[in-house]
C-alpha cells in the first residue's frame, strides 16, 4: 500500500504557544511588523500576545538644513534603522531638546528661531507651544535665552502636565550657565524662571516622586522643588530645598566640554540615582561613566543626611542616558534582548571625534540622512587602571554635525 506523502507544515499552523515564545523575545519596531507581515494568522496572534515593554530607541536629526527627509529611528535591538515621518511643520532640520515615554520629543525647528513643539513621533500628535511667548521666553532672563533641556512632569496629553526646562541665555553650550524655567501645558503664561541658582547654573533635572530636582552644576548640590500653580494656572514653585548630601569622592566640573564632564539624574530601582561621566583616570585620559545611587547615612552627624553610594552593576538593568532628554533605567531579562545588555550603559555625547583621535575611532558605524555617520564607541571592563568593576558603557556620537541625536521612549507595541 503506498502511503501518501506528508502534508507540509504551514507558517499559519504554527501555535501561538510559539508564536508567544517569539513575541516574548522580540519587541522592537521593525520585527514586531515582519512577525504581523507573515500572514493573517501571525497578524492576529501578535495583535493579542503579550509583549515584553519596548527598549528606547535613538532618534537622529538629518545634518542637512534643506533636506526635508522622514527622521530615522535606529534600533539598538536588532542593529536596523526605521524611517518615521514628521509632521510637515518639522521638515527643517530641528534641535530635539526633551523626550517622554510613549514616544513624545519636544523639538525646535531651525535655522530661524521657532517656537518649541511636542510632537508624538509614532501617532504625529503635535503640540505647539503659546506662539504668544515663542516658547523660549523667560522674565527675569535675556530676551530670548535659549531651551537646552525640556522635561514633563507627565503625559503631555494632560492638562495639568508641567514643564521643566533648562535654559541659558548662552548659546555655546561649553560656556553656558544654565537656569531653571517653568510652565505649564494650556497655560498663556510663558516660562517663569526660578531664581536661586544663578551662580554656578543647573548640570541636569528630573522629576522624581512627583517633586523636581535639580542638581548644580560645580558642587553638585542637590535641589527638591514643590511645584503648584497660581491663580492663573501658572506653575510657581510653594517650597525650595537643598538636601543635605555629603560630598562624593572623585573630579568635579570645571567647566570644560561636556564630552569630559557631565552629569545625569535618573530613577534606579525605585531610588533617585546619578551618573557622572569624568576623566577618573590621568593613566588613561579618557572619560567614562560612574553610577551613584543617593541613600541615608548611618551617621549620627545631622550635618549630611544623605550621600552618592557608587552602584557598581546595573543588574538587569540597561541605563539610557543623553544630555537633551530624560534619562532612563530599562529592565533587561536575561541574556539581553539582540544588541541591549543588562547591566550596560548607552548614551549620547555632543562629541566631535577629531582624525587624530585615533583611539576613538568607533567599532561600528552608521551611515543615515544625508551622508551623517554615527559612532559607537564601545569601553569595555577594565582599562589597565583596577576598574575591573566598571559597569560597560557603549557611546553614540556624531562627527561633522551640530545635531544631537536623543533617546526616544515608544510606546508597548
Amino acid at each position: 500500500m503506498q502511503r501518501s506523502a506528508p502534508s507540509a507544515v504551514q507558517w499559519s499552523d504554527l501555535p501561538h504557544e510559539l508564536l508567544g515564545i517569539v513575541r516574548s523575545k522580540v519587541n522592537s519596531l521593525s520585527i514586531g511588523v515582519r512577525l504581523a507581515a507573515v500572514c493573517k494568522t501571525w497578524r492576529a496572534a501578535v495583535s493579542l500576545l503579550p509583549a515584553p515593554p519596548a527598549l528606547p530607541l535613538l532618534l537622529i536629526s538629518p545634518s542637512d538644513w534643506t533636506t526635508a527627509t522622514p527622521r530615522s529611528l535606529y534600533c539598538p535591538e536588532d542593529d536596523s534603522v526605521v524611517r518615521v515621518p514628521l509632521p510637515r511643520s518639522l521638515t527643517n532640520s530641528i534641535w530635539y531638546h526633551g523626550s517622554y515615554d510613549g514616544g513624545w520629543i519636544a523639538v525646535r525647528p531651525t535655522p530661524k528661531p521657532c517656537p518649541s513643539v511636542i510632537v508624538n513621533v509614532f501617532s504625529g500628535t503635535e503640540l505647539t507651544l503659546s506662539e504668544k511667548h515663542e516658547g523660549v521666553s523667560c522674565p527675569g532672563a535675556s530676551p530670548s535665552p535659549v531651551i537646552w533641556k525640556i522635561i514633563f512632569s507627565e503625559a503631555p496629553t494632560s492638562s495639568s502636565c508641567i514643564l521643566a526646562a533648562m535654559a541659558t541665555e548662552n548659546l555655546m553650550e561649553t560656556d553656558s550657565k544654565f537656569y531653571i524655567a517653568l510652565r505649564r501645558l494650556g497655560c498663556p503664561d510663558g516660562w517663569r524662571k526660578i531664581q536661586g541658582h544663578d551662580k554656578e547654573g543647573i548640570a541636569d533635572i528630573m522629576f522624581y516622586r512627583g517633586k523636581l530636582y535639580g542638581l548644580t552644576r560645580f558642587s553638585e548640590c542637590l535641589l527638591r522643588l514643590d511645584i503648584g500653580v497660581d491663580d492663573n494656572g501658572a506653575p510657581v514653585v510653594t517650597a525650595a530645598r537643598r538636601l543635605a548630601v555629603q560630598k562624593r569622592d572623585g573630579p568635579k566640573s570645571t567647566g570644560k566640554r561636556v564630552s569630559e564632564f557631565s552629569t545625569y539624574l535618573f530613577e534606579l530601582r525605585g531610588n533617585l540615582a546619578m551618573a557622572v561621566k569624568a576623566i577618573w583616570s590621568k593613566q588613561t585620559g579618557k572619560p567614562y561613566l560612574r553610577v551613584y545611587e543617593l541613600v541615608d547615612t548611618t551617621s549620627t552627624d545631622d550635618t549630611h543626611i544623605y550621600k552618592w553610594s557608587e552602584v557598581h552593576s546595573l543588574g538587569s538593568h540597561a541605563l539610557f542616558l543623553g544630555p537633551r532628554c530624560s534619562s532612563k533605567a530599562v529592565d533587561v531579562p536575561a541574556g539581553g534582548r539582540g544588541g541591549v545588555e543588562g547591566n550596560h550603559i548607552y548614551y549620547t555625547s555632543h562629541y566631535c571625534l577629531r582624525e587624530e583621535e585615533e583611539e576613538y575611532k568607533p567599532c561600528v558605524t552608521r551611515s543615515v540622512d544625508a551622508g551623517t555617520m554615527y559612532f559607537m564607541d564601545e569601553q569595555s571592563v577594565g582599562d589597565g587602571c583596577g576598574d575591573l568593576d566598571r559597569i560597560p558603557s557603549l557611546g553614540y556620537y556624531v562627527r561633522g554635525s551640530i545635531y544631537l541625536p536623543t533617546w526616544c521612549f515608544p510606546p508597548d507595541m
